[in-house]
């Protein structure tokens, strides 16, 4: 997002015009007055650069970048937390009054594989 600060400061300071607002990114050309297309493509390969740029350096720095340090934490955290909970055990039976027809289920009996992991629901 700091490249596009940069652009939008480029193009007001070289004075770059539109004939409307139009839409972002490479297309954007498209809605600039013809006049100004050049500035306006050199701004546009600035903006490419310092991106590009931008990402080798928090790459290469790490910044931003989780840590096989953050990951431990985080486990370390779960193994700490295992046993706070005990976990609850019904053991009676619940009947459940519904309108419609069927069987209550377990998720881990459902057959869409995303709800049988217990990834949603």
């Amino acid at each position: 997002m700091s490249d596009s600060a940069l652009s939008g400061l480029l193009s007001t300071v070289f004075g770059v015009q539109a004939n409307s607002i139009g839409i972002g990114g490479l297309p954007a050309i498209l809605s600039i007055k013809p006049q100004y297309w050049g500035i306006f493509a050199i701004i546009m390969v600035v903006d490419i650069v310092v991106a590009m740029v931008l990402i080798f350096l928090f790459h290469k720095t790490g910044f931003l970048t989780k840590t096989e340090e953050d990951g431990h934490a985080q486990e370390t955290l779960k193994e700490a937390s295992e046993g706070l909970v005990e976990p609850t055990v019904f053991t009676e039976t619940t009947e459940v009054v519904s309108p419609l027809a069927g069987q209550v289920k377990s998720l881990s009996q459902a057959t869409d594989p995303v709800f049988s992991s217990g990834v949603m629901g």
